[in-house]
């Protein structure tokens, strides 16, 4: 099986455990490449991402999964938009109103997403703390 994921530009480690459907677990586990750090946007998109990440066709992504009213896919881009936003914003690649306008998106993107989900706890929980981060 697989775990496909949105991330957020920079480097990163990947840690991972491993549960069986009794409930078994691995330790966990270091998935890092020994001795190397993995670094998200790396090669000829590394230089774009210096400058900030393509909002256009980020919130273009963003829509298309809105579409396909995938609410897990939506909360999981929305996590990775919401942290390059912040960092963003910090490094002053964003200027405030840009960046008021792109939370408003986002947290746009975060309602839809709730009125996709089948309303358990575990589904209205996750959207609430994408729209948490969001605020931050």
């Amino acid at each position: 099986s697989f775990v496909d994921l949105v991330l957020p530009s920079g480097t990163i480690e990947v840690y991972a455990q491993v549960e069986d459907a009794f409930g078994a677990a691995t330790d966990i586990i270091d998935l890092t490449p020994e001795g190397s750090e993995l670094t998200v946007g790396q090669g000829r998109r590394r230089a774009a991402l210096a400058a900030g990440i393509d909002w256009a066709a980020s919130k273009s992504s963003l829509g298309e999964l809105v579409n396909k009213q995938g609410s897990k896919e939506i909360d999981a881009m929305l996590v990775a938009m919401g942290l390059e936003l912040g960092s963003e914003r910090q490094s002053a690649l964003l200027n405030q109103s840009a960046g008021v306008s792109l939370t408003g998106d986002l947290l746009t993107a975060a309602g839809k997403a709730l009125s996709f989900a089948i309303k358990t706890a575990d589904n209205v929980c996750e959207t609430f703390g994408v729209v948490s981060t969001l605020a931050a």
